[in-house]
């Protein structure tokens, strides 16, 4: 797995020069070489055809040529069995087994939409990931600049880091980078890459023209900046204690519903509470507990947390669309006795979580200490693009309803 900044011939050295070389010596070697657009895996090829018919490759005096029964911009053999084959991310696949298969940027920098991205870890996972001559001695590769947290390489890092080999590297050296490659000889933070030809004058276009997180991507190898982009989580004081006057006030607990059991999104729930009378803000949120779990049924989790929490705080369920509706219903009834209401999840994640924030970029949000801290932390971090964020979502509507409730309603005692 190579992740890399874009100018430094990942291509070339992969999809052009690499066969052309392992044809010099295992003439019968066949590939299969995977772009995430078709003029890119067409452009390699061709590109690679020209290498091996070239008058300075042939000057090698190899007992090979090129086979005339096979031989188009996208699919060339040679005379001894070897063949090179093109194709795009999207396509249906051949039936053609491979010694190697490659994947070059199968993600496209503007396609990280939730479908877009499936698609390709589909394509990966039931089309080409298997299509090996043999499963023990074959291989596969893949270079890529980073798009997302589930991008194709997020994805592999997930689910099966220790089956790749990973060679991570950054335009911009990082001190404490614990992926930086052994052979690096950069010693000192921000050291760049390769300065001639991508001088600080570049780097600097490169960071105004892609902005944040297209530079975070692209050069640094990270789906989102190493500190964050919408979220501050520096500016997050986590406390063991809440002021003595917070006592009594009103406190919720706002739900994200998945059925998900053992993979998928999370349940997850944020209970907290504001406090109005803080010195220093008007309003400071206390997140004081936070639940995630990957069930069959939220209504479980919603049970358990119904039995542990004070009976005056209020809950709030979420209407998903379609079948949620249902779930919210039979969740609203097991709250009987108690102060429940539904909100309604938007697709148009990133807008709703600008109010919170704003928040704790301001330093008006703390944390209870818990074992989730960090995990939401990097939720936050991540942030427009996390991996999961029903965390998140279940904080932002917590914020946004005690926000709505004000000062006037903060204080209510137990019932």
């Amino acid at each position: 797995m190579f992740n890399v900044p874009p100018g430094s011939m990942k291509s070339t050295i992969i999809s052009v020069c690499l066969p052309a070389w392992i044809w010099t010596w295992w003439p019968e070697w066949t590939g299969l070489f995977i772009s995430g657009a078709d003029d890119v895996s067409i452009r390699d090829s061709m590109k690679c055809r020209t290498l091996v018919t070239s008058e300075w490759y042939r000057g090698f005096n190899l007992p090979w040529g090129l086979a005339k029964d096979q031989d188009a911009k996208g699919w060339f053999k040679n005379t001894k069995g070897g063949e090179r084959q093109a194709t795009t991310i999207g396509s249906r696949g051949t039936g053609k087994r491979v010694h190697h298969v490659f994947f070059d940027d199968p993600n496209d920098t503007k396609e990280i939409s939730e479908p877009k991205l499936n698609a390709v870890w589909d394509a990966f996972r039931l089309t080409f990931q298997n299509r090996l001559k043999n499963m023990v001695t074959g291989g596969l590769c893949l270079i890529q600049q980073r798009t997302h947290m589930m991008d194709l390489t997020g994805h592999l890092l997930d689910l099966e880091p220790e089956f790749w080999q990973k060679i991570i590297i950054r335009e911009e050296f990082e001190v404490e980078d614990e992926f930086a490659h052994p052979d690096d000889p950069r010693t000192e933070e921000g050291e760049l890459m390769f300065p001639v030809r991508f001088p600080p004058s570049v780097i600097e276009t490169e960071k105004r023209r892609l902005q944040a997180v297209g530079y975070a991507g692209q050069h640094q190898q990270r789906p989102t900046p190493l500190k964050g982009v919408m979220f501050d989580v520096d500016k997050i004081l986590i406390v063991d204690d809440l002021p003595q006057r917070c006592h009594d006030a009103l406190r919720a607990r706002a739900w994200d519903f998945a059925y998900s059991e053992g993979r998928g999104d999370y349940t997850a729930s944020a209970m907290g509470l504001m406090d109005w009378d803080d010195p220093a803000f008007e309003g400071m949120l206390y997140i004081c507990d936070v639940t995630e779990k990957q069930v069959r049924n939220p209504l479980t989790e919603l049970k358990e947390c119904l039995t542990t929490d004070r009976f005056d705080v209020h809950v709030r369920i979420p209407r998903d669309p379609g079948g949620g509706s249902r779930t919210a219903d039979e969740a609203i009834t097991m709250c009987a006795g108690r102060v429940v209401g539904d909100w309604r999840p938007t697709r148009e994640k990133t807008s709703t979580w600008l109010a919170l924030a704003s928040w704790v970029n301001a330093g008006r949000v703390r944390f209870l200490r818990g074992a989730w801290n960090q995990r939401l932390k990097d939720q936050m971090n991540a942030a427009p693009k996390p991996k999961h964020d029903d965390m998140m979502d279940g904080c932002t509507e917590l914020h946004g309803y005690l926000s709505k409730m004000g000062p006037g309603e903060a204080f209510i005692g137990y019932l």
